[in-house]
């Protein structure tokens, strides 16, 4: 046979086996032997996702299958298109049996680790995979030699599903502590929507350089070299750094800013007459706008996958949703990569280090650094030296070859930011050292190529927020492009309307007093009437519950319910205030 060679039955002494590229994929004696010893010996515990490498002859299914505890899903996965079709039917009569486990279709492996934390998932044959926080663990079983000839794949797939699986549980962890804030923000928030500017009428409208500004320390080096130039570029800075450019005498010409808590007021003291325009997360503090004195532009990071974020979309309530990246510099970057008006405008990246130097977390001006100085005393010397000594802190190589501290969280950042960011063109690393992000070093001194600064001003966002003009039901929309290229460029969608968060507001309220009216004992009803009602009303309203720590799921459990009682009458609060400000509008 040569390598090109169909999968075939072999006869075995107990048996059958299949040989395939000149090799026995199972023992020539008792072919199923072994895997019945592996799945006797593994324990599988309860909310475990097994991966069956390989299954072919599908041999230890049936004895996986009834060893399976509760919450617990068998997904065998064969990415070999010869030995996928060849196991086809074995796994087909598996299914029949038992719907728990399920043969995953090759083009499906790729995405099954995000497809783990995907509401209402489903493979390509229509199974349905079980809802996010099922899984608590992946165990991966080789069932045959076929494991073999993609090994480095497959323990690439469980190592992402391990990873998808872990993360979804960390989220858990911030949306317990942050969840409840975010949702409440997110509520005031959105009553200002039609005061703001449309952020998508800003996307592909800025023609010189953009430098994206993090508060890492290489902020400073970049920001001396920045004042020879300044009109040559487009800056973009996160909250943080705003302090350090202003002490610098440099405004920048945006700030980004997704921090949910009014903590980070310390990074507007004395800038509200600036005016200095602001992206902010439809989850950030409702504070930044009154803070900076200049127009807001929202946009939307879905930091939760759930039902009432997926209804406001579908309503269009939403401006313009980007993907959840973690960290504030990550959505620079890619709020950068969407302002300029094509890849030949060049995007540069500084402060965002994910690493410091001992002492010294963020650059010289940031809050943090201030802080640090100004709680300084004989007994607490200048610098944050305990965050080179906390947990999980580590010394390693910066792009500099110096040492330099980062964290498993900091590290994590710079890994992502690699892998979301690493192949955009015309993206450039303009720091002089931190962690290593993938990307071209350059200095912003630096031009030619594909994009040299303009001597023409490019348009300034100030410019097309002061054109925005009322519409008939009150809300505002903003002006796309300069009057020059109006013509070419479609119309952009517009913001969401007074009336229609107006409708949305009363509807969500109402709802809210009657889910009240059944939990205090207001309304009387049948308690099996009770429980179907309170199910319609808050199975969907996630934001109630979504910081319990068993909040991934709605639960008609007594303490559950006590806990959303405990939570309504803040919510309904914000709602009405919400409702009133919006209402109250001229």
């Amino acid at each position: 046979m040569d390598e090109t060679d169909s999968p075939c039955l072999v006869p075995a002494r107990q048996g059958m086996t299949v040989r395939y590229r000149k090799k026995n994929l199972y023992s020539l004696y008792n072919p199923a032997a072994v895997i019945e010893r592996t799945i006797a010996l593994n324990t599988i515990l309860p909310g475990t996702l097994v991966l069956c490498v390989s299954p072919c002859l599908c041999y230890g299914i049936p004895s996986l299958l009834k060893k399976l505890p509760e919450r617990c899903i068998a997904l065998g996965i064969e990415v070999d298109d010869a030995l996928y079709r060849f196991s086809q039917p074995y796994a087909a009569a598996c299914t029949e049996a038992d719907n728990r486990f399920c043969l995953v279709a090759p083009d499906d492996i790729a995405a099954l680790p995000v497809r783990l934390n995907t509401r209402h998932a489903c493979l390509s044959d229509g199974t349905r995979l079980p809802p996010p926080g099922t899984i608590r663990r992946v165990l991966t079983i080789t069932f045959s030699a076929g494991a073999a000839i993609h090994a480095d794949y497959y323990n690439a797939v469980y190592a992402a599903c391990t990873t998808a699986v872990g993360q979804f549980w960390k989220n858990r962890v911030t949306l317990t502590k942050l969840g409840r804030r975010f949702s409440r923000n997110l509520i005031r928030n959105l009553a200002d929507i039609p005061d703001t500017v449309s952020a998508r009428s800003l996307f592909g409208t800025v023609d010189r350089p953009i430098l994206v500004c993090g508060a890492g320390p290489s902020l400073i080096t970049t920001a001396i070299a920045l004042k020879k130039n300044r009109a040559a570029f487009f800056v973009l800075a996160v909250d943080a750094a705003l302090p350090v450019l202003l002490k610098m005498e440099l405004t920048p010409d945006a700030l980004v800013c997704e921090e949910a808590q009014g903590a980070i007021a310390d990074a507007f003291f004395g800038c509200r007459s600036r005016r200095i325009p602001v992206f902010a997360g439809i989850t950030s503090w409702n504070g930044i706008s009154r803070a900076t004195g200049g127009s807001t532009a929202y946009f939307a990071s879905r930091y939760s996958d759930t039902a009432f974020f997926e209804h406001l979309e579908q309503l269009r309530l939403l401006p313009p949703v980007l993907p959840p990246l973690g960290s504030v510099g990550l959505t620079a970057t890619l709020l950068a990569l969407s302002l300029r008006q094509n890849d030949t405008v060049c995007v540069f990246v500084t402060g965002l280090d994910f690493s410091h130097p001992v002492g010294r977390t963020h650059a010289r001006g940031a809050p943090a650094t201030v802080r640090d100085i100004s709680t300084a005393g004989r007994l607490r010397p200048v610098g944050n030296y305990a965050a080179a000594c906390a947990y999980g802190a580590a010394l390693v190589p910066g792009i500099d070859g110096k040492l330099t501290v980062t964290t498993k969280v900091l590290s994590g950042y710079a890994a992502e930011f690699r892998g979301v960011f690493a192949q955009e063109k015309n993206l450039f690393d303009a720091r002089h050292h931190g962690l290593e992000i993938g990307l071209a070093r350059r200095d912003i001194t630096a031009t030619g190529g594909s994009c040299p600064p303009k001597a023409a001003p490019s348009p300034e966002i100030t410019r097309i927020a002061s054109k925005a003009t009322a519409v008939s039901d009150g809300s505002h929309t903003a002006t796309a492009v300069p009057p020059q290229q109006e013509q070419a460029k479609p119309l952009h969608p517009p913001l969401a309307t007074r009336a229609a968060l107006t409708s949305w507001y009363r509807t969500e309220l109402a709802a809210l007093k009657t889910a009240r009216a059944l939990l205090s004992g207001e309304t009387t009803i049948h308690r099996t009437q009770r429980d179907t009602q309170l199910a319609r009303l808050l199975s969907d309203r996630e934001y109630l519950y979504l910081h319990f720590p068993d909040g991934y799921r709605y639960s008609p459990d007594r303490s559950f319910l006590k806990r959303i009682r405990a939570e309504l009458d803040f919510f309904i609060k914000d709602f009405k205030q919400a409702l009133r400000r919006l209402t109250a509008a001229p």
